[in-house]
């Protein structure tokens, strides 16, 4: 397995053409690697407590407050009666692969904050518009119902991160699992011949899935010290690797190789943040 990610580091495409060809010996079956990678992935996010997503919340400071009442005048996006009602002056950003103690939460804005919203909202929703009619009671508790959970759920997620990162990895590892077909037949509408058979694609999709989970599981390390770039770091160099893994294992020329790259990466990554928002929204609502 060592020799097997070593090569693929020094030499990107060279493993999953030559396994594509039948030269398999000296290599750790795609599948294999995968497993074997990911597991080691989600076991390093277990031991090092970093979880894949979560919210910091902290109070707004006068300055920040005043910048965006003077942005959403100028934009017209809401009346500033309407702001001044809700106490929720609070500056909220999400945060990928982030430890518990490096999140930053102000429990008491937040809590302040969501009791405003939901009074709110209830008020919008139970309280009929002027000259209309009045809401019926059965569709106001239904509306309130599942308002009330998804709050509940948002409110959940952000005080209690750990939990809610827990639902989230159940499914993750399956989800990436069922990606490497997926981006098999991404590859498949822009890569044809006959170096570019199906086969050919989900070997190197399994093998390239490999070397993002190895990539981001070094930045998940590196994080530990602090280094919060390691990510964003980690996405360039295996946006650089996949590339450089196109172009040596099919052959194309450098532009055909950056515009399948680039379409590929773009279409996969629609597909991926579709169903992961699929699965955080669930959570947040169950």
């Amino acid at each position: 397995m060592w020799r097997t990610l070593g090569l693929m580091a020094a030499k990107p495409g060279v493993v999953p053409t030559d396994y594509a060809h039948g030269r398999r010996s000296r290599y750790t079956p795609p599948v294999r690697l995968f497993l074997v990678v990911s597991f080691l992935f989600f076991l390093a996010l277990s031991l090092t407590s970093t979880m894949f997503v979560a919210m910091d919340v902290r109070a707004t400071t006068p300055a920040e407050g005043a910048a965006a009442k003077a942005l959403n005048a100028a934009l017209t996006v809401t009346d500033e009666e309407d702001i001044d009602k809700l106490d929720c002056n609070i500056t909220a950003g999400l945060r990928f692969f982030v430890r518990p103690k490096d999140l930053t939460l102000d429990t008491e804005a937040w809590r302040r904050c969501y009791a405003d919203v939901e009074r709110t909202v209830t008020e919008a929703i139970t309280t009929p518009e002027e000259g209309g009619e009045p809401v019926a009671e059965a569709d106001a508790e239904k509306t309130l119902g599942f308002v009330s959970g998804v709050l509940s759920g948002v409110s959940g997620a952000i005080e209690n991160p750990q939990a809610f990162n827990s639902d989230i990895n159940t499914w993750l590892p399956r989800v990436m699992f069922a990606m490497t077909p997926v981006l098999a037949l991404i590859l498949a509408l822009f890569i044809r011949g006959r170096n570019a058979l199906m086969f050919d694609h989900l070997v190197l999709s399994l093998y390239t899935h490999a070397v993002g989970f190895a990539v981001i599981g070094i930045a998940v390390i590196f994080v530990q010290f602090g280094l919060r770039a390691a990510f964003p770091a980690a996405m360039a160099v295996f946006a650089v690797y996949f590339m450089l893994a196109l172009k040596r294992a099919y052959g194309r020329g450098w532009v055909k190789t950056a515009w399948t790259g680039l379409m590929s990466g773009l279409l996969y990554l629609t597909i991926l943040v579709s169903v992961v928002m699929t699965i955080v929204v669930n959570a947040l609502v169950t």
